[in-house]
């Protein structure tokens, strides 16, 4: 195991071992990470807790699962503390309904001494090919 998938498990489990709060219910699993690449592959079974009215994924969520995978997978190659986000973009593409795995691929695509870029993709359950949002997302690093 590379020390950059050591760091993005140690993070991962920090992040599924909380029992209260936000964080509590976020119980993202990492599939595969390719460092010769910076990409990295999560899943998340979506959970009826972060629905919206219309009984499929909030967009809040949506946002935030990409926050975390984005911002896990840049923090893990990061030699930082800390790496809070300085922006995040969102498209919603497609309702993503409740009791699905839900897919993200992330790319690093760039990291400087202060900043790390990434973007990513996320759809539901085999269906690569129908993708129902992307995401950007800088983050700071010299904390």
């Amino acid at each position: 195991m590379t020390s950059s998938t050591q760091r993005i498990t140690t993070i991962l489990n920090l992040v599924n071992a909380q029992n209260e709060g936000f964080m509590g219910h976020l119980h993202l699993s990492l599939v595969d990470w390719d460092e010769p690449s910076r990409t990295a592959h999560y899943t998340y079974t979506v959970e009826p807790w972060g629905k919206n009215p219309a009984e499929i994924l909030h967009g809040g969520m949506t946002a935030s699962l990409f926050d975390m995978v984005m911002g896990i997978t840049g923090h893990a190659l990061s030699e930082a503390t800390f790496t809070p986000t300085v922006q995040l973009q969102v498209q919603y593409l497609k309702p993503v309904p409740l009791s699905v795995t839900l897919h993200f691929t992330v790319k690093i695509t760039s990291i400087t001494k202060t900043l790390i870029t990434a973007t990513s993709e996320a759809w539901v359950n085999d269906e690569k090919s129908m993708i129902v949002a992307t995401a950007s997302a800088t983050y700071h690093q010299g904390f």
